[in-house]
Parts: C-alpha cells; sequence; structure tokens
C-alpha cells in the first residue's frame, strides 16, 4: 500500500491494519485516523455506555477521538494496539 493515500479505495482503507493507519495518521492523514475512528467506533459507545456520569456517550467518544488525534499528530501515543489506547481514552 504505497500509494497515495487520498488515492486509495475504501476497501483498501479497510483492508489496512491498525498500525499503517497509525503511521499514516502521523504524517497527516485525516482519512487513516477516520478508518481508525469507524473501526473502533462501536466498541468506543460500548465503553462510553458504561462509564458515562453526566456526559452523553457522544460526547465522550468525540473527546477521546480528539485527544487521541492531537497526540498522534504530535507524533506521541501509540503506534500499534489503536483498539486499546482508544478505550482507555474513553474511560
Amino acid at each position: 500500500m504505497s500509494a497515495e493515500p487520498t488515492l486509495w479505495s475504501s476497501e483498501a482503507w479497510a483492508a489496512a491494519p491498525d498500525a499503517t493507519l497509525l503511521a499514516l495518521t502521523r504524517d497527516g492523514s485525516a482519512e487513516a485516523f477516520g478508518e481508525l475512528w469507524r473501526r473502533h467506533l462501536p466498541a468506543a459507545y460500548a465503553v462510553a455506555n458504561r462509564h458515562r456520569g453526566r456526559s452523553a456517550p457522544e460526547d465522550i467518544v468525540a473527546e477521546a477521538a480528539a485527544r487521541v488525534l492531537a497526540l498522534l499528530r504530535e507524533g506521541r501515543g501509540p503506534e500499534e494496539s489503536f483498539r486499546a489506547y482508544f478505550l482507555t481514552a474513553v474511560r
């Protein structure tokens, strides 16, 4: 998968391993992060529903995603195991 990420098909994004998508996100690909987010969104909502207090699950997940994206763009955060990292941020 060495083609320009914006030229990838939806099937190519869906087939890409999380580690590849994380590396592309660090390089500035919003599409890569979008795929990671879509891939792990159901699990994130499940965690948010169990741990919510005064906030709606949608708000909890959105805040966690924004924080993780900011860390990745700074070159920090996970290099693999995105799901575990994202769900920890949701908690």
